[in-house]
């Protein structure tokens, strides 16, 4: 929730407007060295985590989405995709754990041949985790775009 609420207040107030140079090379810098040089892991399922410290690097990582977001937005195709993105964001997260359970069983039955890793949590084969973050996505916003665009469009026709 203070997370949501640190969001909200930023855009409210128009903190992105504010926001100079190129932040997002510094935030990202720290985040990368946080993860490279140090043993922990950041992530809301991680109990051993001391909460401020989670706070601290979900603030840097809240920069590094602004001020990039600012740089992104004078690249029209990046924009573009972005924008259909965000439009599919509730079904994303939404359903998200299913597609990659689906992932799963796609990997496990036909590439690897081994289906005995599917029961871990969140995905079973983390070092595959961009595959499944580009994939998930893909697949959700292919058929948030099919159900809104063809369904609506064999009704329309019916009625």
């Amino acid at each position: 929730i203070p997370i949501v609420t640190l969001g909200f207040k930023c855009r409210e107030n128009n903190y992105l407007e504010r926001i100079k140079g190129k932040i997002w090379i510094i935030a990202l810098a720290i985040l990368c060295s946080i993860d490279i040089f140090t043993n922990i892991t950041i992530g809301i399922l991680d109990k051993n985590l001391n909460p401020c410290f989670f706070y601290i690097v979900s603030f840097i990582g809240l920069l590094f989405v602004l001020s990039l977001s600012k740089d992104l937005r004078k690249c029209k195709l990046v924009g573009k995709l972005l924008s259909i993105i965000g439009a599919s964001s509730f079904y994303i997260m939404a359903f998200h754990l299913i597609v990659f359970k689906l992932i799963d069983l796609f990997i496990g039955k036909i590439i690897i041949k081994n289906n005995k890793n599917i029961k871990a949590f969140p995905i079973s084969h983390p070092d595959l985790w961009m595959v499944y973050t580009i994939l998930s996505i893909a697949i959700i916003v292919w058929i948030n775009w099919f159900a809104k665009n063809k369904i609506h469009l064999n009704r329309s026709k019916n009625d």
